[in-house]
């Protein structure tokens, strides 16, 4: 299922999540996080947020698969997943909106053009599919993601002075776990009988 996934979506935003695992543990002033977040070699920062990431991932994604199974309400694994990842890109949207690129390249671009109304324009589109598909459950679930999109942006800030592509990218990865997290809380909590659907 995990292979699915990225086989899907790619693997740009896990190179942006080393990227800035591998900023955010490097020791020094702002300039040498900077300097280890644009760093092309992967140093042991990144692989342990790699590590750390796809564990978590593989818990949520079993745990999520054996309560739908268990109590037989859930809204099937696929539409799940469909929801964590339309809240996962709005989560990157949310990200380049709201932050401060530190240098020009990639992630600059997409931060100089995502506005407010770009903004809403994502939100729009991402509250309609994920309330088509779980009901209010579904916008719990994007609010989340949107949450931990701020999180990545204060974290950005305090390390590096902004955001760049990485930073925009780990919104993208860290929201996909929020969201399956949050889709398995709203289980275990009964809030899915809720939903008519």
């Amino acid at each position: 299922m995990i292979i699915s996934i990225y086989c899907v979506t790619g693997f740009n935003h896990l190179d942006a999540l080393s990227d800035f695992g591998d900023g955010i543990t490097a020791h020094g002033s702002r300039e040498k996080k900077v300097r280890a977040l644009k760093d092309m070699a992967l140093g042991t920062g990144g692989v342990a947020f790699i590590v750390f990431y796809f564990l978590l991932l593989f818990v949520l994604i079993q745990s999520l698969v054996s309560v739908e199974i268990s109590t037989r309400l859930g809204f099937g694994i696929g539409i799940s997943l469909l929801v964590a990842e339309v809240a996962s890109k709005h989560s990157m949207i949310t990200t380049a909106c709201l932050g401060q690129p530190i240098h020009q390249g990639m992630g600059s671009v997409i931060a100089d053009n995502t506005g407010p109304g770009q903004f809403l324009v994502s939100l729009l589109i991402s509250a309609a599919v994920c309330t088509v598909a779980m009901g209010m459950a579904g916008l719990v679930v994007l609010v989340m993601a949107m949450l931990l999109s701020v999180v990545v942006l204060v974290i950005s800030n305090r390390h590096f002075g902004g955001i760049n592509g990485d930073c925009i990218g780990t919104s993208n990865e860290l929201a996909r776990l929020v969201a399956i997290g949050t889709i398995f809380t709203i289980y275990i909590g009964g809030l899915v009988t809720w939903i008519p659907w």
